[in-house]
């Protein structure tokens, strides 16, 4: 099921928000995932604003976090990739590290 991603965190999002913002992530990606690279980014194509919402709150948490050491982020960053939520399968867990990072680099000590 597809969630419908609206950013209620006023720009100060908190771990429910990341966790909102994830689960929305998640539910987009395709089952089973495209065969090619162009297929996935078409069968994403549909939900381009609401994943740049999404990773805006991924990103604005973490610049929430500076300063802050890159040991302290990776704790974080585990804390979120690790959320039972998201160990359902290795699609999914690949898909939160992926979109974690993409949002995260550069914020900060972190770097992809």
């Amino acid at each position: 099921m597809i969630h419908e991603y609206i950013d209620l965190s006023e720009g100060f999002p908190d771990e429910d928000d990341v966790h909102d913002a994830l689960a929305f992530l998640v539910s987009i990606e395709p089952a089973p995932p495209p065969p090619t690279y162009q297929r996935y980014k078409a069968a994403i194509a549909p939900y381009e604003t609401q994943i740049d919402h999404a990773l805006g709150t991924l990103r604005t948490y973490a610049s929430q976090l500076q300063p802050t050491t890159l040991e302290d982020m990776r704790g974080q960053f585990r804390a979120f990739a690790n959320d039972p939520h998201y160990l359902t399968s290795i699609y999914i867990a690949a898909t939160v590290t992926a979109y974690l990072n993409e949002a995260w680099d550069g914020i900060g000590p972190w770097q992809r």
